[in-house]
Parts: structure tokens; C-alpha cells; sequence
């Protein structure tokens, strides 16, 4: 087992859990063997084409997204989602997080809200409202991806977990109309919507001595959720540590295409533009600082934030946010295998 939560901490939540009401089927999380060990083969199935790319200009591309579903273990909504999310000060946050903890942080529309990641690791999903907009800040840890998300053609989003993975991410269920949203490709791949495209707003990666630093007057999720959470134990283990989920093995789940380039679990800056894909190390974007990338007929710069330890990328001319997040390799590979990698070519 993962070193997330000792045994006996997990027996005391599991018995806590139980005699609040809350119930078995929210349980899962408490132990990630229930959330794929079984299917730890990590095996590749039913890729696209002879080819195996992923792209639109293939027929069926979307289909081929619900044939490769499975279930994730917990039932839908059975990882409940924040659909009233309350906030705290920054000051009140220094009570709940040390300077190391990582944050998910989002300035949007000139308002600034910093989403702990301990805490998303039990929700996968924020719904909000800024300014009017309804956004969702969405985190799947199996596949280390945050990111921020907003309506397809302008409309507001509600989302929850749907209970189903692909490529071991998660799938989000529109509550509007139930249908079924994978994380990183952003498109609805069944039902009314499907093949629409969801708006895309930066999260920041970072910690929160970082972001309280570069935004004092920051807004902090409360853990005043509504749910009772173990938010000190993360179920997969830790981002600081050794040995679990995070730094070793491969994905719980099968994957659509699978490639060896770079290690698994290696975190990269994932870039999509006009159809068009590119994966940057992060590792090496903190080491160059500034890197000029050809996409989709555009030059495209992903330039390193020292201040939050995080990739900005844009549109060299226009100044446009891209859209980026970051990601394990396994699993931006396996929704997008006609990606290129960006390496340092010295």
C-alpha cells in the first residue's frame, strides 16, 4: 500500500465516515488499491487506427473515447464535488496550510482563489461562480492534471464525477444533460454536446508560500465543505515523498496508446493548439526559462515563472494565453499520441 494513511488511521476515518452517514460508497478514496490495483497491468487497449492517432480528422475519434471506458471504482458522485465552495483570508490560511503545501491557484477576471490540493484529491471538482461566470477547477490526481474549465460556446458548467475513467483520467458528467466530459480533452463525447469543446482558463501549479506571496489578498478554499474528509492524508501518498503513487509505477488503468520516450509518471507542460500537440518537460522549461515552439503555424513561447514555479504559455504575436497544464507523460500521451515532445537539443 501506498504510504498515504496508516492502517489504523484509515480504520478510525472508515468508522468516522461511516457513523456520520456519509455512507460505504464515498469510502473508496481511503485506500487507492480500491481505485485500480486490480487493473495495474496498465495493459493497451483498442488504440484509434493503424495508426494510433487520436486527432478529429479520424472518424469515430470520439467513440473510441466510450469504448475505452471503465469503471473507477467509486460510484458517480460517490467523490462529491464542492458546488458551494466557501473561502477563507489568506491570513486564516496560514492556519490551514505550511508554506510547502501545493495550491492550485487561478487569477481570473482579477480575482484570486488558491484550491489546496489536499483537498481535491477528495473532490476532483470545485464549481464556481467569478464574476457572473460559472467555471470549474477540476484535479484528477491518477493523472497529476489541474485545470480550469468554463462552458463550451459561452455557457455555464456543473459538473460532478461521473465514476468512469479513460486513460486512468477523470470523467466528468455535465449534471445539465449527463454527459460525459474526460478531464484532459475537454470535449463531450457523448449525447446533445458531443465533439463540443470546453473554454480553458489557467491554474497554476504551485505552493502556497508561493502564491500568498506573489498574492497576498488571495481568497483560500475553507475545509467548511459540507463533507468530513481526512484532508491531512492524501490516499496515494505524497508529492514530497518517496515510494508512492506519485513517483513510481505505472497507471492503474489501461491506456489507449502507451510510448517510452520519457518516464510515466514524468511531469510535463502538455500544450494543445488548433489540433496540434506539444509536450515540454517541465523540468527542462524551469532549466531554459524561455522556449520558442512552432504550433499548429504559430510561435508559441513557454516562458518559466520563477515566482510560482510554474510554465506561462502564449501566442508570441498576440499575446493569447494557450492552452496548458501540467501533466504525467503516460497520460498526455495516451489521449493525444501524435503529440511532439520538445527536448533539449543542446
Amino acid at each position: 500500500m501506498p504510504t498515504g494513511i496508516p492502517s489504523v488511521l484509515m480504520l478510525i476515518a472508515a468508522v468516522v465516515l461511516i457513523v456520520a452517514g456519509i455512507g460505504f460508497a464515498n469510502l473508496f478514496l481511503l485506500n487507492p488499491a480500491d481505485r485500480g490495483m486490480a487493473n495495474s497491468g496498465s495493459s493497451v487497449v483498442n488504440d484509434t487506427n493503424e495508426n494510433g492517432l487520436n486527432t478529429p480528422a479520424k472518424t469515430g475519434w470520439l467513440d473510441n473515447f466510450n469504448r475505452n471506458i471503465v469503471d473507477g471504482g467509486p460510484p458517480k458522485d460517490g467523490i462529491p464535488a464542492i458546488d458551494k465552495p466557501k473561502y477563507i483570508s489568506a491570513l486564516e490560511g496560514d492556519k490551514l496550510l505550511k508554506n510547502t503545501d501545493i495550491v492550485f491557484g487561478i487569477n481570473y477576471k482579477g480575482v484570486q482563489k488558491a484550491f489546496p490540493r489536499k483537498m481535491l484529491v477528495w473532490h476532483e471538482i470545485v464549481n464556481d461562480v467569478i464574476k457572473g461566470e460559472k467555471i470549474s477547477v477540476t484535479y484528477c490526481p491518477l493523472t497529476g492534471t489541474s485545470i480550469g474549465l468554463k462552458g463550451a460556446n459561452n455557457s455555464g458548467v456543473d459538473f460532478g464525477t461521473s465514476g468512469k475513467l479513460v486513460n486512468s483520467n477523470l470523467v466528468m458528467y455535465d449534471r445539465q444533460t449527463n454527459n460525459l466530459w474526460p478531464q484532459i480533452l475537454g470535449i463531450s463525447i457523448n449525447g446533445a454536446d458531443k465533439g463540443d469543446e470546453l473554454g480553458w482558463f489557467p491554474v497554476y501549479w504551485t505552493t502556497w508560500g508561493q502564491w500568498k506571496n506573489k498574492y497576498p489578498d488571495t481568497l483560500v478554499l475553507s475545509e467548511n465543505t459540507g463533507f468530513l474528509r481526512p484532508y491531512d492524508n492524501d490516499p496515494y501518498g505524497s508529492y514530497n515523498g518517496e515510494n508512492t503513487y506519485y513517483q513510481t509505477g505505472g497507471p492503474f488503468f489501461p491506456l489507449m496508446a502507451q510510448n517510452n520516450k520519457l518516464p510515466p509518471k514524468q511531469v510535463i507542460v502538455g500544450i494543445k493548439l488548433n489540433n496540434s500537440y506539444v509536450a515540454v518537460p517541465k523540468d527542462l522549461a524551469k532549466s531554459k526559462r524561455n522556449i520558442t515552439i512552432n504550433l499548429a503555424n504559430k510561435t508559441i513561447l513557454a516562458v518559466y515563472d520563477y515566482d510560482l514555479d510554474s510554465v506561462n504559455v502564449f501566442e508570441k504575436d498576440s499575446k493569447d494565453p494557450v492552452t496548458s497544464f501540467d501533466a504525467m507523460w503516460f497520460a498526455w500521451y495516451a489521449f493525444y499520441p501524435e503529440t511532439e515532445v520538445y527536448l533539449d537539443e543542446g
